[in-house]
C-alpha cells in the first residue's frame, strides 16, 4: 500500500486531477480537463468558476454521448 501512495505523491496536481478523473469514470474532464484549466490558469478566475468549467465539460459530453445513442438508437 505504501508504493502506491508514494507513486501518488509523486505525480503532479496535474497528473493527478486526471487520475482521479479517470477513477471516478469523468472521461470528458480527464480528456480535457488540462485545457480548462491552462485556460483558467491565464484567465485567472476564481476557484468556484474553475470548478464549474470542469463540471460543465463532463456534463455537456455527457449530454452529447446521449444524444448520440438515442439518435443512433432511433436509427437516424
Amino acid at each position: 500500500m505504501a508504493r502506491k501512495r508514494d507513486a501518488t505523491l509523486a505525480a503532479s496536481p496535474r497528473d493527478e486531477v486526471v487520475r482521479l478523473a479517470l477513477e471516478c469514470d469523468l472521461t470528458a474532464l480527464a480528456a480535457k480537463g488540462l485545457d480548462v484549466i491552462a485556460r483558467a490558469e491565464e484567465e485567472r478566475v476564481p476557484f468556484v468558476e474553475l470548478a464549474r468549467r470542469l463540471l460543465l465539460t463532463e456534463v455537456d459530453a455527457r449530454r452529447q454521448r446521449s444524444v448520440a445513442r438515442r439518435l443512433k438508437r432511433a436509427r437516424l
